[in-house]
C-alpha cells in the first residue's frame, strides 16, 4: 500500500507515520494485491487544525471613565474557523457573546477567550474597565 499527501512522494504506511502540519490536505491511496489488480481509493480531505484561534477587544478605555462602556469582541480563526467567542465579566461565569457593555460603577475585569471548530483553546485574557460615575465632594 502506498499514500500520498496533495499529489506528493508517495510513502508506505509500514514505514512509519508522516507528520503533516496545519492545514487542509488531500489524501490518496493505492495498493497492489498478489495477483497485480491495483486499487486505488477516492481523495479524502484531510484537514489538521492544532492553532486556537485568536481574539482581538476594542473598545476598553485607557483609563478611568464617567459613561456606558461597550466592548467588543473579534475572533480569527484562518483553518477551521471560529466556533464561540466567551466572554465574562467581575468572575460571573463566562457566556457565548461577541460584545459586552458596562454600566455600573466601579473597576470591572472582563475575561474573554475563544474556541475553534477543531475544538482549540485560546488562552484566556483579561482588561480592565474602571467607570466612575461619582461627581466629587467639594
Amino acid at each position: 500500500m502506498e499514500i500520498s499527501l496533495d499529489g506528493g512522494a508517495t510513502w508506505e504506511p509500514s514505514t512509519g507515520p508522516v507528520t503533516v502540519t496545519n492545514g487542509i490536505f488531500e489524501v490518496e491511496a493505492s495498493a497492489v494485491d498478489y495477483a497485480g489488480n491495483q486499487g486505488t481509493s477516492p481523495e479524502l480531505t484531510l484537514p489538521v487544525d492544532t492553532v486556537p484561534p485568536t481574539t482581538d477587544v476594542s473598545g476598553v478605555p485607557l483609563g478611568w471613565v464617567n459613561h456606558l462602556v461597550h466592548v467588543a469582541f473579534t475572533a480569527v480563526d484562518n483553518l477551521s474557523g471560529v466556533q464561540t467567542t466567551y466572554v465574562g465579566l467581575d468572575g460571573m461565569a463566562a457566556q457565548e457573546a461577541a460584545a459586552l457593555s458596562i454600566a455600573a460603577e466601579g473597576y470591572h475585569t472582563v475575561v474573554y477567550w475563544s474556541v475553534d471548530n477543531a475544538g482549540n483553546t485560546e488562552t484566556q485574557h483579561y482588561v480592565n474597565v474602571p467607570i466612575d460615575l461619582t461627581p466629587p465632594i467639594v
